[in-house]
């Protein structure tokens, strides 16, 4: 009754305004609606119980409310705003995610726009990962614990899909990096590929043409380039006939011609760059790709396929030495052949402008360890070590000396390093003759032998101021031959003969040259085991002037050293004593020989001194 009082009141405040005539019967949806109009016109205020269907409050205040509005009436069951959230069961902006329920890193995902990579959520800044488990990737940077006291394993690489792969960890020491095989007893082996086109080829004889056999296929765009490299060698791509075929020049454009039809490994490989650029005359943008890089051959770059002289400033911008024109998102390419580089190795020093490093670099005509230097840095020697020797100290046995002024020959030094090396090798890029040496099978020496691309080799021998060769036996205790390093102008030369005695010669730059073989001491110099004694000699006083009755003789005498009563004696006046005279000599008695000189018929021998000879 009370609902229907409020509706009548309502009825007869609001008669001018109704939408029916007096008396007209309505049905109860016409009374709502008339009533639901006139309430929202005349800002109705209502006590007590009251119930418009389809009104809408548009203003004003409801008043004598008793705290907190349930649910389920429209309220929000709690007096203050967080136990309004928490009875809504809403999230407060200042609280966290764990007022949700939980999130996938895919819905994560959808909701923010500068995420990297797909999959489950990492974030970029200092990730600590513990036992990841990585995919394939193409750059990887992990951070290991910051501290560790035992060695642990800070990286996993998977092998075969959920297989074992390789343990990556530091041990200790940031600086102590391991890697090891996850398989026990196996072995751990790294390999570095190289990204070369690469196969094998076949060189046709009498032609410059190589024909694939396996391998990479072979492209157009190496036309023109210097990076083609068969059999170690390496040269320019002259033409490509098909994806098997090509025809090749020196790198410097010189021609070809193969000796044999032969079967060898081919490499294109260059370090090489392609970006997107715009061009305005002579400068050139960097707009998207690889950045430009400062190394770069013959200072040429290609820029939709033509060459042009150039100058890197930056890793986005390049000034060309002459104008290209203006064009917008063209293709540029630069190529460097870096030590004709497969793949390298390389432990770095210093580094960037100004760098030290060492290689060890695969190349198509072998492998290469070498120091590598730029800009204020210099070429170091390599030294490779086995044991200590004193102990403690590290123990050279091979030294490389690089020069220390560029461009010229560097060193080897064997058994030690410079200071206390046992042989020098001596780098020299204008050698064609070499040194031979090699082991002896059972019953065969080892040999020295002078070889090379020369005819006729020799072989030179030093010794440094006046030393001697010395050659020895048995374990160096007994000499058997010595050279004395005199230093003179003449010398002894010993040669063999096919058809006559081998000779032994004096040669040096005198026209007149004797060889003086002297025995030591009381020595004897043999032939055939003969000795070959010196003669003893000596000079007798005056003998003759005085007549002498046919058959009559005189005589006289000389002390010689050494003689006796068995050797014979040569005579020899220093005048003639006349004809029809003769003369004799003999060792009368050891150390003196006695000179008779004699008449044949009756004369005066001419007087003279006689010159003896006593032959041992």
């Amino acid at each position: 009754m009370k609902k229907l009082s409020v509706a009548l009141l309502l009825f007869a405040a609001a008669t001018a305004n109704a939408q029916f005539l007096p008396g007209q019967v309505l049905t109860a949806a016409e009374l709502n609606s008339a009533l639901a109009a006139k309430v929202s016109a005349n800002n109705a205020v209502f006590t007590g119980t009251t119930t418009i269907p389809g009104a809408a409050i548009t203003g004003g205040t409801i008043s004598g409310l008793s705290a907190p509005i349930p649910l389920a009436s429209g309220g929000t069951g709690a007096t203050t705003a967080n136990g309004a959230l928490t009875a809504l069961g809403a999230a407060a902006t200042s609280g966290t995610l764990s007022q949700f329920s939980s999130t996938t890193s895919a819905q994560l995902a959808s909701i923010i726009s500068d995420e990297t990579g797909t999959g489950q959520a990492v974030f970029s800044t200092s990730p600590s990962l513990t036992t990841p488990a990585l995919g394939v990737a193409s750059a990887t940077s992990i951070a290991a614990a910051s501290s560790v006291s035992t060695p642990s394993v800070q990286t996993n690489l998977f092998g075969w899909p959920g297989a074992a792969g390789t343990n990556w960890q530091s041990q200790y020491h940031a600086n102590w990096n391991v890697l090891q095989t996850q398989i026990a007893n196996n072995p751990t082996e790294w390999q570095i590929y190289t990204g070369a086109a690469q196969g094998v080829a076949q060189s046709q004889s009498g032609t410059n043409q190589l024909t694939l056999q396996s391998g990479t296929t072979f492209s157009t765009g190496w036309v023109g380039l210097p990076y083609l490299y068969f059999n170690g060698v390496r040269y320019k791509v002259a033409s490509v006939i098909s994806s098997s075929q090509l025809t090749v020049q020196t790198p410097t454009g010189g021609t070809v011609t193969f000796g044999a039809t032969t079967n060898g490994t081919y490499y294109f490989v260059a370090t090489t760059t392609t970006s997107v650029v715009n061009v305005s005359g002579t400068a050139v943008t960097y707009v998207s790709g690889q950045p430009f890089v400062s190394i770069f051959d013959s200072g040429q770059v290609y820029i939709n396929g033509t060459a042009y002289a150039a100058t890197y400033n930056s890793p986005t911008s390049i000034t060309l030495g002459t104008s290209a024109g203006t064009l917008t998102g063209a293709t540029l390419n630069q190529y460097a052949n870096i030590n004709n580089e497969l793949s390298t190795l390389r432990l770095q020093g210093l580094n960037g402008a100004n760098e030290e490093d060492v290689a060890l670099t695969l190349r198509p005509d072998g492998a290469w360890l070498q120091t590598l230097y730029a800009g204020a840095g210099q070429y170091r020697p390599i030294f490779l070590s086995v044991g200590e020797n004193p102990a403690g100290t590290i123990s050279p046995l091979i030294s490389l000396y690089p020069n220390a002024t560029v461009g010229n020959p560097g060193q080897l030094s064997l058994g030690g390093t410079g200071t206390n090396q046992a042989v020098q090798i001596n780098q020299n890029s204008n050698n064609v003759n070499y040194l031979l040496e090699q082991g002896g099978a059972t019953g065969t020496g080892p040999s020295i032998a002078a070889r090379g691309s020369d005819s006729t080799v020799g072989m030179g021998f030093d010794v440094q101021g006046a030393n001697n060769f010395t050659f020895t036996s048995h374990t160096f205790g007994a000499t058997e031959f010595q050279i004395f390093g005199v230093g003179g102008s003449s010398w002894l030369a010993v040669g063999s003969s096919s058809s006559a005695a081998p000779t032994l010669s004096a040669n040096g730059a005198a026209s007149n040259i004797s060889v003086n073989i002297a025995p030591k001491g009381s020595g004897t110099l043999q032939v055939g085991g003969v000795a070959l004694l010196p003669s003893l000699t000596g000079t007798t006083g005056s003998i003759g002037g005085s007549a002498l009755a046919a058959g009559a003789c005189t005589s006289g005498t000389v002390a010689v050293s050494g003689s006796t009563t068995s050797m014979a004696v040569q005579a020899t006046p220093a005048t003639y004593p006349g004809d029809g005279t003769f003369w004799h000599g003999y060792v009368s008695t050891a150390g003196t020989v006695t000179v008779k000189v004699c008449a044949a018929v009756a004369l005066t021998p001419t007087a003279s001194t006689y010159n003896v000879r006593v032959l041992q």
